[in-house]
């Protein structure tokens, strides 16, 4: 069994070759030339002042969790990749001693609004167990098989900091047409929250 110090220094280098391997394809691939109709509303000033509300929020909710979970929370970090050749549609998220990283897709970006991104973080969040935070890593969303229970109990978890109407509402949002049934206990569980 590989000790919680080595898995986290493995998951630091493979994060930063992330970051490289990402930064060469964004150059090889012509960053920052995105499709017009993923920038047809959206300009760098927009991205900028929703980037800084979406923090905010994070940070609001950050508190809450410290405080309801009595924890020590790492500061959360939100990053646009607004790259046209990425085709991970659903991001990626990491989770460090000393930070937790979010790289969130112009595609996603675009469809869901600033409070739909940040239920989708603590969603992602709630994936996590609370207890062992920071000492937990979080991996990419693609490579964890999916379990309606887990994406119940991780929006139970959000809904503990966000309305559970907007969870409901980026659930109906990014659900593929395969998920069909997923997407209708999610919101029935949610539902019952709101009912209550």
């Amino acid at each position: 069994m590989i000790s919680r110090e080595i898995r986290h220094k493995i998951f630091g280098v493979l994060f930063i070759s992330f970051i490289v391997f990402f930064s060469i394809g964004a150059a090889i691939y012509g960053y920052g030339q995105n499709s017009q109709s993923d920038r047809e509303d959206i300009n760098l000033l927009t991205i900028e002042v929703r980037t800084d509300r979406i923090i905010k929020i994070l940070q609001f909710i950050r508190d809450d969790i410290n405080q309801q979970y009595q924890i020590q929370l790492p500061p959360i970090k939100f990053f646009l990749d607004i790259n046209p050749a990425d085709e991970l549609s659903w991001g990626f998220w990491a989770v460090s001693k000393e930070m937790i990283h979010f790289i969130f897709p112009l595609k996603l970006f675009v469809s869901l609004n600033d409070e739909e991104i940040a239920a989708v973080i603590v969603h992602e969040l709630g994936h996590l167990d609370m207890k062992r935070l920071p000492y937990d890593m979080g991996y990419p969303n693609q490579a964890i098989a999916r379990d309606i229970e887990q994406e119940i109990r991780a929006d139970l978890f959000a809904a503990q900091f966000i309305d559970p109407k907007i969870i409901s509402s980026a659930i109906v949002k990014l659900a593929s047409p395969q998920a069909e049934q997923e997407k209708y206990e999610r919101l029935l569980a949610l539902s019952n929250i709101n009912s209550q």
